[in-house]
């Protein structure tokens, strides 16, 4: 945790690196039906590697790389342990839109984007109003010309989509009167 907001850029990569791989490895597969409850201590650790993380993104001293391992690592966090970020949520959100604003960080925002949009435990008026707020940024990415944004933008809508489509139908009626 120290290391992820070092002035060494190679020294903070490594640090969100392993960060996302702890993330990740605290419930490895996560499904609807094999989320188990966190203990006291592993929720602790998510959300002090959880403040470091946002202090990093919302911070103007690091580069776009290691801002892009940081969104990464907020992806991975609130992919995998959004039960425990409950009242932190409303706090990373914004960040990862700004990320799909800025060129060095869009791809790495669109992943966590579509991540979140498939994720099991990133549910609730929260991210589904969220998602709403995001698909509103799609249309300009796709005017991008830099290499990579196009794919992954559709890719991100794709999720969104079915996301909509398969749990929330008021979410799809709320998407179509989106776009009308």
């Amino acid at each position: 945790v120290k290391t992820m907001s070092d002035k060494y850029q190679r020294t903070s990569i490594e640090a969100f690196n392993a960060a996302s791989k702890l993330a990740r490895g605290i419930r490895p597969n996560v499904s609807p039906s094999t989320v188990a409850p966190l203990t006291t201590s592993q929720v602790n650790v998510i959300k002090t590697i959880f403040d470091v993380t946002c202090q990093v993104l919302a911070g103007t001293s690091a580069d776009s790389e290691v801002k892009e391992k940081a969104t990464l690592t907020l992806g991975d966090l609130l992919v995998c342990e959004a039960d425990a970020l409950t009242q932190e949520v409303d706090q990373a959100l914004p960040l990862l839109t700004a990320r799909l604003g800025a060129e060095g960080t869009q791809l790495a925002a669109l992943q966590v984007v579509g991540n979140v949009a498939e994720s099991p435990i990133c549910k609730g008026f929260v991210f589904e109003n969220w998602l709403l707020t995001v698909l509103d940024t799609l249309p300009t990415l796709f005017k991008r010309s830099v290499r990579g944004v196009k794919p992954m933008a559709l890719s991100t809508l794709n999720k969104v989509l079915a996301r909509s489509v398969s749990s929330q139908p008021a979410f799809a009626d709320e998407l179509t009167f989106h776009f009308r």
